[in-house]
């Protein structure tokens, strides 16, 4: 993937962060590993390898990780972008 491309897939996923609807309350924030994967529908294994290796957005304090259902959204979208672009460049 080239800067450019890393460029225009930050800045999309900059334009979904800034159109999804807060209606004046902050998204849920979620505090383990369970409540994310419940959220994801993945199991906790798999979030926890994402937290390792592929930068899900998670950030542990005090023994429990602090992320909000928008990180996580926002998050799996760029991951999908990325994704979609990886295999159109293999084709």
């Amino acid at each position: 993937m080239t800067e450019e491309q890393f460029t225009q897939i930050i800045q999309r996923l900059d334009q979904i962060l800034k159109s999804l609807p807060t209606n004046g309350h902050p998204s849920p924030l979620l505090q383990t590993i369970r409540e994310i994967a419940i959220y994801c529908r993945r199991s906790q294994s798999c979030i926890r390898r994402w937290i390792s290796e592929e930068g899900f957005p998670a950030h542990k304090a005090f023994k429990k990780y602090q992320v909000s259902t928008q990180q996580i959204d926002a998050w799996r979208t760029a991951q999908a972008l990325v994704r979609k672009d990886y295999a159109t460049r293999r084709k």
